[in-house]
């Protein structure tokens, strides 16, 4: 269940990305297209993160 959560948790953000991204170009607003960069910024990171449980 947990899984399923972080790729709908993923998938909002890299909509929501593409979302900012097209108003901001669209509108000529940067505060849109930098928000949007945060956003795709924040779905990679969570898309390449480390698990914390470790193996030993």
């Amino acid at each position: 269940m947990e899984h399923n959560k972080r790729i709908v948790f993923l998938i909002c953000l890299l909509v929501l990305a593409f979302v900012f991204y097209g108003v901001g170009m669209h509108n000529s607003a940067l505060g849109l297209v930098i928000v949007g960069a945060l956003f795709e910024t924040i779905f990679w990171l969570q898309l390449f993160r480390r698990s914390s449980k470790k193996s030993f």
